[in-house]
């Protein structure tokens, strides 16, 4: 829980619903590649899901974290 961690989890809270956005954690540069070579390609919820199973436990979804 450092500070990215907390300004992005208030922003979530603040902006669910609202927007249509999702945040994930622990990027790294290959994955952070393959998300904008991946993302015309499919729905950001479908990106979301594909990044978690192809970065073996690297990342976390911080809405499925806070339950939202």
């Amino acid at each position: 829980g450092g500070s990215p961690f907390n300004v992005a989890a208030t922003i979530i809270l603040e902006l669910n619903g609202k927007h249509k956005l999702e945040c994930i954690t622990g990027i790294n540069m290959p994955l952070l590649m393959e998300a904008i070579s991946a993302r015309e390609q499919m729905s950001l919820v479908e990106l979301v899901s594909h990044l978690e199973k192809i970065s073996k436990n690297s990342i976390s979804n911080l809405k499925t974290k806070l339950q939202i």
